[in-house]
Parts: C-alpha cells; structure tokens; sequence
C-alpha cells in the first residue's frame, strides 16, 4: 500500500498522480474492492493499488472528469484539499472498486464539482474527527445514470455541505452518536428513468440536518425513494417534501419488521407533485408515544398517504391542509391532537382523538378498528356508516354526537361523557357498556333503544335533557344502568315495577301516573338497586290528586320537628331498600298531570318556654320515608320560619334518634343565632333553598348541632 506525500492532477492524463516515499509514481491498476455488507456500505479489503493519505495535501481538479476505481483512505488526522475552480463542474465518479474512505482526516472540496457514486463506487465518512466539506455534493448532469453506489457516515463521521446535497446511491447509513449530514438543501431522488431505488437509514443517533429543505422523490422518476428514521437517529428541516414514488418512514419501511423510532423534527411536511400518487408517511416502529409535530400538508387535493401499520404516533400539528389518505393497521395506532385535515381514515387498529380542549372532527371513518376519545371534548360530525368497531370514551373526556351516523354500527364503551343533541326522535341500536353518562337532548323528542342493543354491561347513568323516555319500554336496558331526569326532561315511568340500577334529579319530570286508592302505591313503580339521589330539584308527577289528598295530614305532637318532616310518608314511588339513599326529597315538587302544585297547606305556631319560637308549614311534599328507604309522597313539615333569636332560639333536637329522624329537610327562613364552641354569639340568616341540617341528641339553646 502506499502512503501518499504528494497528490497531484495529471492534466495530460486526466487522473491523479501518486507519488511514493521512494519518489516512484504509482501505476493504475484497477481494484475489486467489494461491499461486504449493506451495514458498513464499503469494502474491508485493500488490495495493492489502493493509497492512503495520511499528511495535509491539497490538489487541484482540472476541468476533465476523472473515475476512480481504487481506495483513497483519508487518516491519521489528514486534511486533503481539493480545489475545483472549472466553473463547468467536472465530474468525480467513484465507480465500482473505488472510494473515499474518511476514516481519520478531514476532505475539503472547494469549488463546483460532480460527485458521483457509481456501481459499487462508496463514499464512507466513519468516527469522530472524520469530516468532508463540500460547496455542494451533488451531480448536476439530469442525462447522466445514477447507478447503484453506497454511501456510509458512522461513528461519529461528519458531513457539511453548504448547499445542496444530493448523492446518488443505492444504499445509504447515517447511524451512531455524533454522525450527521448537515446541508443547506438534502436530496434524494432521481431524474425520470435514471437510476435505481435509493434507500438511506438514519439511526442509533445519526442525524441528517438540513437548514431549508430535505425533498424525497423526484417528480416523474420511475424508481422509488425511501428515507428510513430509526432507533433515535433523526432528520431536522423547515420543510420536508415527499414527491414521487417516495416514503418517508419512521422506524422501518412499509414491508420490513417494526423498528424503535426515530425523530422527525420539521415545522412542515407536503405531499407534491399532482400528476402520481404514490408518496406516503409509513410508521412502522415498536415506540408507544412516537410524535409527529409537524403541519402535514397536501399540496394538491388528495395527495399523500399516511399509513400506521405499528406503534403509536400522534401528529401533533395543524393537519387542516392534509387532504390525502389514512390507513391503521391491526397493531396501528394514530393520535390526533389537533385535526387531520379532510381525510379519508380506514381503521383497522386504534385511532386516539386527544384534545387540549375541545375538537371538531368530521372525518370519514370506516374498518373495523377502535376510536378512543381519550381527553378533551370531540365532536365526531363525519358520516362513518361504514364504522363496525368500537368507540370508548375514557373518564374525564367527552364525546359529542347529533346524529346516529356519526357513530355508524361501533360498539360503545363510555367510562367518561356521550352526549347525544339531536332535533329528532332516536331509537339507539349500538351496543353500550361502561361506567360513565350518556347525556341526551332531542330538543323534546323521544329517546328509546331498539330491540337488540345490548346494554348488560352498562353500569353508568342516562342523563336526559329537553327528552322524553319512556321507562315501561325501555327498563330492560338498565338493568344495570340508571337515570337522571334533567332540565326540561320527561320521564314516564309506565304500568307496573320497573328495576334499574340509579335514578337521580337535575331539573327534569318524573311522571309516575294514575294512583291507586287504598292501595297507597301508583300504578307504575320504580325498584332501585344501588343509588338513589333525591338532593336534586326536580318534579314528580301524578295523574290523580284525590287519591293524594287522602293522606292523612294529622301531625303527631309528640314527635320532634326532625321527624315531622318526614311523617305521614304514604305512598311509595320509588323502592330503594338495599340501596343508598342520598338526600331527603325536600327539593322535588309535587305535581298533578297539568302541572299544578298539589296543596294542602298548614301553619301553626311552635312554642317553646311560653313564647313563639317559630311558625310551621305543613303540605303535601315528597320523602324519602322515616326508614330512608326509597321515595315517598306525604304530609310533613316542607317549612319553618325561625322567629326567636340568642337565648330565645328555638332548641332543635333529635330525642336520641339518628339517620332521617335526626335531619331536618324542611325549608328554613328567618334569622337564628346560635353559640359557638366559645359562647360567641352571632346571628345566621338561612337560605330559602331548602337545606338539610343533621341534629345531634344533646343540643345547647340556640345551637345547631
């Protein structure tokens, strides 16, 4: 092997000259350097004819081109200047058996000059310390053949080009920490029918950074382009573009096993070139939280394909532009945070909508896959008929519907918020589990489920508003579930017992119908399994009030004024035993079937030491029963206006009972003081609301306890 002292251009010969330590000119002989592999991307073996430059020289390039068939290696912290300054870019072809192999040194090409690879001609910039500079690295010539050549930065090699770059090879590798490719534009692709495939591989820490521009594809060419991010290596641009027949993929290319992913950091990524079609963003990688945050645009209508074939991905960046395709696959998962544009979107894997706040998203969906709401609000508004997987809404985010094509035939797990606002009359036939609520507002309409949903599983409440349900139709279906009768809600409980598993008030009507004389029950009834809530405002309504004004009204002197509010409890409504009871029914209103209140009112004084202490107010008013059991209409104190005040006030107390008869869910008025712990005195005004207000057995004068 020779070690070369002296490089220079032989202009009569249009090769370079390679002088010895012994002062001999080395002849050219052809080498058979080979590829031993698509890692290293250059040969290993050295055969006689191949130099090393291992001290600072500079040559200058003449105007004819040159072909190298042997190996030039670059080491010992060589520097070797080239400097070209024939303005009408001759051509440096490294064919097969040749190459530069920068492996400790540094390469600066000054001036305009083709570079190109050619057969299995390498160019290998490989551990840290080895750098090649270049005005541009590119060949200009759009009639010359790109044919094959391989190009490696490893270990640390370094690349810097301050325009464009734009080699030609079959394979390329940018991989190991502190390898880079830094250029001011970076190209890959070929023009028309020149050349072959071109392939790189940015990995394991490697990085392609270019300062305006990375462009994949060349628009008619025939041959494919694909850029491969992988394992943490990474590609930085302002704008990346995909044209013809390319693929930009993270973690591994369309065809090939997933790989860990890499990084794409581009502020924008546009699919161009209307006249082909084949230009696609493969993510294809093992990550479970690979990020996208560039805005993906089609610079045509419908240009571009994102395929998500495995891991997850989410893009992040304003996608509104994209207009292309969407393809998830079975082990897929593709999260959006802001939008994907007008996009089609066949899901056969997991699509994650995630929104900071609230999202619109209307686009078609169809496959077989899952929809997650997983944060956020999310209008789904797009027509996904042809959508047969599932839709699960997590706890805390919100999924938001107005028609039943939004959802098409998926299967619905709600563990957070369905909210269902529809101008129309719905009859549900999806399935249903989980343990959230399905707010529905028809604007008046009726609500029902077909006759083959399927809601065993589903644990979670019915929350109505502006809504008519008809409970006798459809108990069968919350066996498990429940109800909440919301603002401008009409519940009609129906004939007979009707079993679900909660029933709360927001505001809404719960008619229970025709009551039965001497029966002291309606003819519908309602059994609840686990909740009942009565701290709510509400309605309850029923057909005749005669039968209401049979309860009796007489009030039992000898019982404490915690315990009248719940007395002459009458007729049940609602069965609750076993179930936790919440709140006294002092907030629901009673009702006949025209909406007016039913009355019976009376008032008498409450005396106490000689003097009114307060004055009493006793109706017709709901309960829920001296045993807490369920939800009853009765005869009890509904209001008491606090008239004495400091040591005056009235004295409320429990006479050792507990639970209901030791709370007070009448509605008090007036002004009460009462001691604190310190024997402060201080006046208290209640609210008109109605307040429950629990009474311990040893009560001071005055004093609340």
């Amino acid at each position: 092997m020779n070690k070369i002292y002296r490089l220079k251009w032989n202009r009569s010969r249009n090769c370079w000259s390679v002088c010895s330590e012994l002062g001999s000119r080395v002849k050219g002989k052809k080498s058979r350097a080979v590829l031993i592999s698509a890692i290293s991307l250059y040969s290993s073996l050295v055969f006689a004819d191949d130099v090393i430059v291992n001290q600072d020289k500079a040559i200058d390039f003449g105007k004819e081109n040159q072909s190298i068939d042997y190996r030039i290696t670059v080491t010992d912290n060589a520097n070797l200047v080239i400097n070209t300054t024939d303005t009408s870019r001759p051509r440096l072809t490294l064919a097969s058996g040749g190459g530069l192999d920068i492996t400790g040194g540094k390469v600066t090409i000054n001036g305009p000059l083709n570079f190109l690879l050619k057969g299995t001609g390498f160019l290998n910039v490989s551990n840290a310390g080895s750098e090649l500079y270049a005005d541009d690295l590119y060949e200009s010539n759009s009639g010359m053949r790109h044919d094959q050549g391989y190009f490696n930065v490893s270990n640390g090699g370094k690349i810097h080009v301050k325009g464009t770059s734009r080699l030609t090879y079959t394979q390329g590798n940018v991989s190991g920490e502190g390898s880079q490719v830094n250029a001011g534009t970076f190209f890959m692709g070929v023009y028309g029918g020149y050349g072959g495939n071109q392939f790189l591989s940015v990995n394991n820490g490697g990085e392609v950074n270019a300062r305006e521009h990375i462009s994949l594809g060349y628009y008619d060419q025939r041959s494919d382009t694909t850029l491969v991010v992988s394992d943490g290596g990474k590609i930085s641009a302002p704008k990346i573009s995909l044209s013809t027949n390319s693929e930009l993929a993270l973690g591994a290319q369309e065809g090939s096993a997933a790989k860990a992913a890499g990084i794409i950091d581009a502020e924008k990524i546009e699919f161009v070139w209307a006249k082909t079609s084949d230009k696609k963003i493969t993510l294809n990688h093992t990550d479970k939280n690979a990020t996208i945050s560039a805005d993906i645009v089609s610079g045509s209508e419908g240009l571009g394909y994102i395929n998500a074939l495995n891991g997850t991905t989410y893009l992040t960046g304003d996608n509104s532009a994209f207009s292309g395709k969407v393809k998830i696959e079975q082990n897929g998962a593709l999260g959006i945070t802001k939008n994907i544009g007008t996009a089609e979107i066949n899901n056969r894997g997991k699509l994650h909508l995630k929104a900071d706040d609230s999202m619109t998203f209307a686009n078609k969906i169809s496959g077989n896959g899952t929809i997650s709401i997983d944060s956020g609000t999310v209008a789904l508004t797009g027509n996904n008929y042809a959508f047969s997987g599932y839709i699960d809404v997590a706890s805390g985010a919100v999924a938001v519907i107005s028609e039943d094509k939004n959802i098409g035939r998926a299967d619905l797990d709600v563990d957070g918020k369905l909210q269902i606002n529809a101008n129309k009359d719905w009859v549900f036939d999806n399935d249903l589990q989980g343990r959230g609520i399905v707010e529905i507002n028809m604007g008046n309409h009726e609500f029902s489920f077909d006759e083959f949903a399927y809601t065993d599983w589903f644990q979670g409440s019915l929350a109505f508003q502006n809504t008519t349900f008809n409970l006798e139709k459809n108990a069968e279906f919350l066996q498990r579930g429940g109800i909440t009768a919301g603002q401008g809600s009409l519940v009609t409980v129906g004939k007979g017992a009707h079993s679900i598993s909660t029933l709360g008030f927001s505001g809404g009507t719960v008619d229970f119908g025709a009551l039965t004389a001497g029966a002291q029950m309606t003819e519908g009834t309602v059994n609840v399994s686990k909740t009942l809530d009565l701290r709510g405002e509400g309605v309850i309504q029923v057909s005749d009030s005669d039968v209401v004004s049979s309860v009796s009204r007489d009030i039992d002197s000898a019982l404490s004024l915690t315990e009248v509010d719940d007395g002459n409890s009458t007729i049940k409504l609602v069965d609750a035993q076993g179930a936790e009871v919440l709140g006294d029914a002092g907030n629901l209103q009673l009702q006949d079937k025209n909406g007016q209140i039913l009355s019976s009112s009376a008032q008498r004084d409450i005396q106490q030491n000689g003097q009114k202490a307060a004055v009493g107010t006793y109706d017709y008013r709901l309960t829920s029963g001296v045993n807490n059991d369920g939800l009853y209409i009765g005869y009890g104190l509904t209001q008491l206006d606090l008239h004495a005040t400091d040591s005056d006030a009235l004295v409320l107390s429990s006479n050792g009972k507990s639970e209901n008869a030791a709370d007070l869910s009448a509605k008090i008025t007036g002004v009460v003081t009462w001691h604190s712990a310190a024997r402060r005195v201080r006046p208290y005004r209640f609210l008109t609301k109605t307040t429950t207000i629990p009474v311990l057995p040893i009560c001071a004068v005055g004093r609340f306890c």
